[in-house]
């Protein structure tokens, strides 16, 4: 090989890890954004329920948490992963509708340059 060649091949595999660190770096804060909007859903909710007054907020939330400590173990769990299944589900939501601006980041790669 010649050292065009090899300088060349050099310049393709800087590029490949310079796209791979940029596309993991947009790829986490996509999903970071997504599971924070997610909670924040869950938040609104909770929100709503209260009559979108912090009174009404924090007392179902104090409900919720005083009836949490006193339940058994298999309540709990049971619980968990409900509230586990609604993030998810949600989570998925909010991906499914911001599937757009990952296209956008996925088309940003330089391997078309």
């Amino acid at each position: 090989m010649t050292d065009r060649k090899i300088n060349r091949l050099r310049k393709a595999g800087k590029r490949v890890r310079k796209d791979a660190s940029y596309m993991i770096v947009e790829l986490s804060s996509w999903l970071a954004f997504n599971g924070i909007c997610a909670l924040g859903l869950i938040v609104l909710f909770f929100i709503a329920l209260g009559g979108f007054q912090l009174e009404g907020f924090f007392s179902h939330l104090g409900n919720i948490a005083s009836r949490f400590a006193e339940a058994g173990i298999e309540r709990r769990s049971s619980f968990s992963a409900l509230v586990m299944f609604t993030v998810l589900a949600l989570v998925t939501i909010v991906s499914l509708l911001r599937f757009s601006s990952l296209k956008a980041i996925l088309k940003g790669l330089s391997y078309e340059k």
